[in-house]
């Protein structure tokens, strides 16, 4: 079962984001093995607003 997409690694113009599974749903037994396969899975994401904060002083 994968797990839910990790924030982006930026808040800003390109990152990544990962999601992992766990084979542990049922755990494995009496020699059984693992999921094959990766664990991990990445994914592009990108944010095209950048939050400024101004300070202004008067």
């Amino acid at each position: 079962e994968w797990s839910l997409w990790s924030p982006c690694t930026r808040t800003c113009g390109s990152a990544i984001q990962k999601s992992q599974r766990f084979c542990d749903n049922p755990k494995p037994e009496n020699g059984g093995q693992y999921c094959s396969g990766q664990s991990t899975r990445i994914r592009s994401c990108e944010h095209n607003l950048v939050n400024i904060t101004y300070n202004l002083i008067f």
